[in-house]
């Protein structure tokens, strides 16, 4: 399991400064399009997010398995929450996501 950190660590690593495309699965939480939900790491978000949703982000750290990352856009159609500052209108979800 040592071994598995340490290159989970260095990959995660490698993607500081890089932009990813993720789902929110949650207000702040999220996992790349390539991850699969409670296996792989996530993606802790520094805004409110609309789970469901598809957003840009840009990480700007990496622990052993997760990611944090800052949002790129902040538009509606980020999938960036209103903030509590008059941020943009949110439409809301049409359909839910099967667990």
């Amino acid at each position: 399991m040592t071994l598995q950190q340490g290159i989970s660590r260095e990959i995660g690593r490698e993607r500081v400064g890089s932009t990813l495309r993720i789902l929110v699965d949650a207000r702040r939480e999220g996992r790349t399009e390539w991850d699969a939900p409670e296996i792989d790491g996530r993606v802790a978000l520094d805004a409110d997010c609309v789970p469901g949703r598809f957003v840009q982000v840009r990480v700007t750290a990496a622990a052993d398995y997760d990611l944090h990352a800052s949002l790129c856009t902040h538009d509606a159609a980020s999938g960036a929450a209103p903030s509590s500052a008059g941020g943009p209108a949110e439409a809301p979800l049409t359909q839910s996501i099967p667990r």
